[in-house]
């Protein structure tokens, strides 16, 4: 390990550290030094984009955990207190000791270790969401308080002896706090980075000076010169590509995923729709699903390269995570969501709200309806003409290269 100017800690999700390459490329363009740290199961997808990963927490999350986690689930109590501190602190010593960055980009999902590394090692640090707060949240807080709300609760979530842990730490640094409050003030006066531009989202808070908005974050390095739809150019002729996709976590909802796959199946064996071609993603192996038999105009796959189908689609039918939306926003392609869970309603929402797309809930989802939606969408000339004007939004924010204004101003430049 050498001295690096920025580490960036990322979280389990594979959709939360792509929008981190766009920016940190932007940060290493102007001369700044990167290191990711990531588990073990990240560490593959951050150096084919070309930077340099440190593996952490090994011990607790050895190789297949995210995969283990996502098809089984595993029980907090399955990780030992004593190695959960023992990889926060003496870990990220020998690797702080190592690095000394001047700063650190750490996600939202790891506020309490945040928290810990300001009072432990008194480096600058930006939190990074890569989620928009939840509409269902009244309070209308800023990030920073989120952030700060978010560590108390995951403190205040610990089980058996990691409370007492933690508050042996804070002895032996010789910190004493009134109030959980008082404990994560740090985070409120930390900068709060979010990886979408603002345009997109309904107002749910009082945008403060901590919060900084970055572009889309799509990670155009790669994926965008592959030769994928050579494959199906033959089937598919000049007719309009339909792409269909329920993200890389379909496990966590297969029976709506499955049912939405076999409506679309179904939708397309209609006479309306035979100047339409469908490639669909499944999300997982072929062998998981049961399929109804395919029309001529449906490609099904386990994975696609999103981002090269998407600059060919004319609709796309998705279920609303945040980088599926961002995408089908960045290439101008309108979208049909049929949200699936997570935070896929709010973004619903928000698309509704902007009306750059419509949505369908699970509930109501026909082959009647779907129809009827992607007809609507595809003749629904005001609706283009905002999907257009926010495709460009994203492409200023793009171009504005916050992150970098942001790290300049908080460290001083390049190195």
């Amino acid at each position: 390990m050498k001295k690096k100017d920025i580490l960036i800690i990322t979280d389990f999700e594979e959709g939360h550290v792509y929008p981190l390459f766009r920016m940190a490329r932007n940060l290493k363009k102007v001369g700044f030094t990167i290191y990711f740290l990531g588990i073990p199961d990240s560490v593959d997808v951050i150096e084919k984009n070309g930077f340099e990963c440190i593996q952490i927490f090994e011990e607790i999350f050895p190789k297949g955990f995210v995969k283990n986690l996502k098809d089984n689930g595993i029980s907090t109590d399955s990780i030992s207190p004593q190695l959960y501190m023992a990889s926060i602190f003496d870990e990220l010593d020998s690797i702080i000791s190592a690095t000394q960055p001047k700063v650190i980009f750490a996600s939202f999902f790891f506020s309490l270790e945040a928290l810990v590394t300001h009072y432990k090692y008194k480096i600058k640090q930006i939190i990074f969401h890569t989620l928009f707060p939840p509409l269902s949240d009244k309070s209308l807080i800023p990030l920073e308080q989120r952030s700060a709300n978010y560590a108390v609760q995951t403190f205040m979530e610990l089980t058996g002896p990691l409370p007492g842990l933690f508050m042996e730490f804070f002895e032996k640094e010789n910190l004493t706090f009134k109030s959980f409050e008082e404990m994560s003030e740090p985070l409120k006066q930390m900068s709060q980075v979010m990886l979408c531009p603002g345009q997109l989202n309904v107002t749910t808070s009082r945008h403060s000076e901590k919060e900084v908005y970055l572009g889309p974050c799509i990670n155009l390095a790669n994926n965008l010169h592959n030769n994928f739809l050579k494959e199906i150019l033959g089937k598919m002729g000049h007719r309009k590509i339909i792409y269909v996709s329920m993200g890389s976590q379909t496990k966590e909802y297969p029976e709506k995923a499955e049912s939405l796959f076999n409506t679309v199946l179904e939708m397309m064996k209609s006479e309306y729709f035979k100047d339409y071609y469908v490639v669909l993603s499944l999300g997982s192996s072929i062998e998981n699903w049961n399929l109804v038999e395919l029309p001529e105009n449906v490609s099904v796959f386990d994975w696609v390269p999103q981002l090269e189908v998407l600059q060919a689609a004319s609709i796309a039918v998705i279920h609303g995570g945040l980088g599926s939306l961002k995408e089908c926003i960045y290439f101008g392609v309108p979208m049909l969501i049929v949200p699936m869970g997570r935070d896929q309603g709010d973004n619903a929402r928000r698309v509704e709200h902007h009306q750059i797309g419509c949505s369908l809930t699970f509930d109501d989802l026909t082959e009647e309806t779907l129809a009827e939606k992607l007809i609507n969408l595809s003749n629904h000339s005001e609706k283009q003409k905002n999907l257009h004007d926010m495709q460009h939004a994203f492409h200023e924010m793009e171009e504005q290269k916050n992150e970098v204004k942001l790290v300049q101003k908080l460290i001083g430049g390049t190195t």
